[in-house]
């Protein structure tokens, strides 16, 4: 049975969630929303049996969001989530069709599952009477495209193995699948965080429904074809035949899916997608195993960000033991150089790394970004160090990942120049430059810099003017600058974050500061690079 919770209590969705062994009774949480908006979007995308439905929330309560279910004919088992003083509000959702209710500041583990097991048994027996009756037929018409997508879902979870009760289930949900020789194709949408921006100001972000409603109706005369989403940007395609036909023909039927999925999102939504695609499997019970491979083959964009169809038999040959010996030699010396602060060695290195990977990507995308995050502890520290595995976490390339390393290399090598300018300078000198790099984006004053060193402000000031040939501030200005320049290449982030991360005290400030030393304001700079 699938669960849904739906409170805007995040201490509440945890305790649910965490109170009982839910796969021991056969049950899964399959998501969680702090709203109602945020919740109608999961009903869709998920098909809950059952949902534990706060009624006060923000932008859609409860209420509103069964009033919206009621309205658009969503099956789904609603339980409330209630306080001492919601009585009428209970009292309405149950005129909407809620089964039970809970008093959230008494409820126990113990009632949550004995009301929830009660629930399992009814929809099992209402499933099994409606096979076992007239009903049957009625029943699924009227929910055929929820348990359609719900089998779909059941196919790639590998729930399927032999072909009779394959067969049989197809007739009942009425697919278009065939029994034999299937291609599991997967496909998200490039930079997806720019596409949704157009949707921004639509609160029910109809992005995913558009997607749906293109590709199934363009599907909707393609034999032996199906389609559903699987999570937020990953779209599934099943393709099958019933006839004995040659291998070549079977993959030229799924290229020219291919081809139908990527042209209609470029002519109905223009977005670009990148499709992975699997091996051919024979049998209904490979299904899962197809979709595995398409999930390797659409990672695999990571290490080739030219190519937008990638097919699994073109990389399965990537994880031989051989290959990954030699990307434990290219680790190693990586690691060796960079504990010897050796960054040029390290540079080419690393694009030994890069090229070797994009041609044999032996690694996974999240084994690439793990390694460089543990690079960061040798170059890194504090928020400076949070910043930064941020902005590697968020790669979608590894080319995009060997830049920012290639910027926090450069930063090192002005750092070891900067040593040699002020190596004549005073030990506490070279400290104070030492502390300011490392924590230019905390408030440095001369009273706070005079408690960490316990010297006087006045000396400070002075002998950095002295020893450096500039005040204090300027040289501060000047770190923060370069560090903004970096932060500005990433365009996700927006100037005021640019103007918080640098260490300036107001984005007005930071443009004063930034232009004084560029002669550009800072969005001038960025649209420059």
């Amino acid at each position: 049975m699938r669960i849904l919770i739906v409170d805007d209590e995040l201490l509440v969705r945890i305790g649910i969630k965490s109170c009982i062994q839910w796969q021991e009774y056969g049950m899964e949480i399959v998501g969680e929303a702090s709203d109602g908006l945020e919740a109608m979007n999961l009903l869709y995308l998920l098909k809950p049996d059952v949902m534990l439905l706060d009624l006060k929330m923000p932008n859609m309560d409860g209420i509103e969001l069964m009033q919206k279910m009621k309205k658009e004919k969503i099956l789904c088992k609603v339980l409330i989530l209630s306080g001492f003083d919601d009585i009428y509000h209970v009292k309405e959702a149950m005129r909407l069709g809620a089964m039970d209710y809970f008093h959230k500041p008494c409820m126990s583990s113990e009632d949550i599952l004995k009301t929830l097991l009660s629930l399992k048994d009814q929809i099992e027996e209402e499933t099994d009477s409606s096979r076992e009756t007239g009903q049957s037929s009625d029943y699924l018409e009227k929910n055929k495209h929820i348990l359609r997508e719900a089998f779909l879902r059941e196919l790639v979870e590998g729930r399927y193995s032999d072909n009779e009760s394959f067969i049989r289930r197809c007739r009942e949900v009425g697919t278009r699948l065939e029994n034999r020789n299937f291609h599991c194709i997967l496909f998200s949408i490039q930079s997806i965080e720019e596409i949704e921006k157009r949707y921004e100001n639509n609160k029910s972000n109809p992005l995913q429904a558009s997607v749906s409603n293109i590709i199934n109706g363009i599907f909707s005369m393609e034999a032996g074809v199906e389609f559903f989403v699987y999570d937020k940007n990953t779209f599934v395609a099943i393709t099958s035949s019933g006839q004995a036909v040659s291998e070549k023909r079977v993959i030229e039927g799924a290229n020219s899916i291919i081809e139908l999925i990527s042209d209609a999102m470029q002519q109905f939504l223009n977005v670009e997608v990148i499709l992975g695609i699997s091996d051919l499997h024979t049998t209904c019970g490979e299904i899962k195993a197809a979709f595995e491979e398409a999930v390797k083959a659409m990672k695999y964009k990571f290490f080739k960000k030219d190519l937008s169809v990638i097919h699994y038999r073109d990389i399965k040959r990537s994880s031989d033991r051989e290959a990954l010996m030699f990307v434990d030699t290219l680790t190693g010396k990586m690691k060796d150089a960079l504990s010897k602060h050796d960054f040029i060695h390290f540079e080419g290195v690393l694009e030994e790394f890069v090229c070797f990977l994009e041609e044999q990507p032996c690694l996974s995308e999240e084994d690439v970004k793990k390694l460089f995050n543990g690079f960061l502890f040798l170059v890194r520290e504090g928020k400076a160090y949070r910043d930064e595995m941020e902005r590697i976490n968020s790669c979608e390339s590894i080319r995009q990942l060997k830049g920012i390393w290639e910027e926090l290399l450069r930063e090192k090598l002005e750092g070891i120049k900067k040593a040699v300018q002020f190596q004549k300078c005073s030990f506490l000198i070279k400290n104070i430059i030492s502390f300011i790099e490392d924590n230019f984006y905390q408030e440095i004053t001369l009273n706070f810099l005079s408690k960490q060193f316990n010297v006087s402000p006045n000396y400070i000031s002075r002998l950095f003017k002295e020893e450096t040939g500039e005040t204090l501030f300027n040289y501060i200005n000047a770190v923060r600058v370069e560090k903004a320049k970096s932060f500005l290449k990433d365009i996700d982030l927006k100037v005021y974050e640019v103007s918080e991360r640098a260490g300036f005290k107001s984005p007005v400030h930071f443009n004063i500061v930034f232009n004084k030393y560029t002669g550009l304001t800072p969005k001038q700079y960025r649209d420059s690079l």
